[in-house]
């Protein structure tokens, strides 16, 4: 199963923030854009390794 990193925040423009961060840093591609949470105020947003790339980049 490819790794898939999820964001939350309070707002949608923090939360799309952090979802480009994180597909910089880790070389992932949005698979859900910000959206708000059933039940909740919060923010969510998801992203995953692109299509044959496994977990992402790695370091080492």
């Amino acid at each position: 199963m490819p790794l898939v990193v999820t964001v939350q925040q309070d707002t949608e423009s923090a939360c799309a923030a952090d979802l480009a961060r994180a597909c910089e840093l880790l070389g992932l591609e949005p698979i859900l854009l910000p959206r708000r949470w059933l039940g909740s105020e919060r923010w969510m947003a998801r992203a995953t390794a692109p299509a044959g790339e496994g977990q992402g980049r790695t370091e080492g």
